[in-house]
């Protein structure tokens, strides 16, 4: 990018381009730890299960939550949210690979 005039956005592309680099600068960061502290896993989470479910939840508060301030009824909503997502591929898993992947339910719970 020698000459600044062709590569440089002008005008939308400026925003464009700051929210991107905003939103990548975001991945650096988890909130994985904080999902793990405030919320409860079923026991019948394996780790892959545990791990989307962190991520997912991660990027979501991420998103909605910049700033990292959220309440308890917020953290619900959005790990619930999480929840289903995750409990939608291990529906499907289990309907591609029955017997490698049994039928089972995940639920959470926010700690008080």
């Amino acid at each position: 990018m020698s000459q600044s005039k062709y590569h440089l956005s002008k005008s939308y592309g400026v925003a464009s381009d700051y929210f991107a680099e905003a939103l990548h600068g975001m991945r650096k960061e988890s909130l994985s730890g904080l999902v793990g502290r405030h919320v409860e896993l079923s026991e019948n989470f394996k780790i892959r299960d545990e791990k989307s479910f962190k991520r997912i939840t991660s990027g979501l508060l991420k998103l909605l939550f910049p700033d990292k301030t959220f309440d308890k009824k917020e953290l619900k909503t959005i790990a619930e949210f999480a929840l289903e997502m995750r409990q939608r591929v291990r529906d499907w898993l289990h309907k591609i690979a029955p017997g490698e992947f049994p039928r089972e339910i995940l639920s959470v719970g926010v700690l008080p």
